[in-house]
């Protein structure tokens, strides 16, 4: 556990995850950036956030070597915390919809943000299939994804074009403020 900024949070496998609600942590490990080694650690953020439950304690005490106990304190821990697993498909809306919201506040950037969004949520989830005619369409979220995909394709491309007056510095920008609109859309929409 590591305290970066006033900020706690916990490294897994190089990946500094920053103090996330007991749930969306929970939604991480159920679309599989989490594995159950990473459970102790989760719990012990779970401990810190005030939850508590006899089962938690113990396992956020457990080492990664208490391999064959973990699940069954892992389960205890749910059931005495009221806390449902989710659906795939629900957490990864769920874990979507936060870091939206950190995008349309200004706490993340909306590329880096957006990147996120598709690589630990989106993606991790058949959403392909329910797609009935764009990139993720079924959950509105296909205006953002074109935002983003063209971002990468002018990035490839340096964000310069024959013709083009911008500069590349603006065309990045611009770029990058017409995403932040479309996911304030998107978080918008998830509201009704």
């Amino acid at each position: 556990m590591e305290k970066a900024g006033g900020t706690r949070s916990i490294v897994f496998d190089e990946i500094r995850i920053p103090h996330l609600k007991f749930p969306l942590l929970v939604a991480h490990y159920v679309l599989g950036n989490l594995s159950y080694r990473h459970l102790p650690a989760m719990a012990q953020l779970a401990v810190l956030d005030g939850m508590e439950s006899a089962s938690l304690l113990i396992l956020a005490g457990m080492a990664e070597a208490d391999s064959s106990e973990i699940s069954y304190y892992w389960d205890k821990s749910l059931q005495e915390l009221q806390i449902p697993l989710p659906e795939k498909r629900a957490a990864a809306l769920a874990l979507a919809l936060y870091y939206c919201y950190e995008i349309a506040e200004g706490k993340l950037d909306p590329v880096a943000g957006t990147k996120s969004i598709l690589d630990t949520c989106l993606h991790r989830y058949d959403f392909h299939s329910e797609t009935p005619k764009y990139a993720f369409d079924s959950i509105g979220f296909e205006a953002a994804y074109g935002v983003f995909d063209s971002y990468e394709e002018w990035e490839a491309a340096g964000f310069t074009h024959p013709g083009s007056t911008k500069s590349p510095e603006s065309l990045q920008q611009e770029i990058k403020d017409l995403l932040v609109e479309e996911i304030k859309g998107w978080v918008a929409s998830q509201k009704d």
